[in-house]
């Protein structure tokens, strides 16, 4: 919540590409095991729309920023 805040982004504990990657897997994970992703689907287009816009290298948290500031 700090970095949110603080609008830290630049110096992150988990970029947000990786991030994006696990969600792929666990969207992955979960139609193997015939389980609806609810929400990650969901998750996964925001955090392309932002890596888009060049913040693959930022904290995942830059997805929030909008909802924040």
């Amino acid at each position: 919540m700090k970095r949110l805040l603080l609008g830290d982004f630049a110096h992150p504990s988990w970029e947000l590409a990786m991030a994006r990657m696990d969600a792929r897997l666990m969207i992955e994970e979960a139609a193997r095991g015939h389980v609806p992703p609810a929400i990650a689907p969901a998750i996964a287009a925001e955090m392309d729309r932002w890596i888009v816009r060049g913040h693959a290298h930022d904290d995942w948290t830059v997805i929030a920023n909008d909802s924040v500031t």
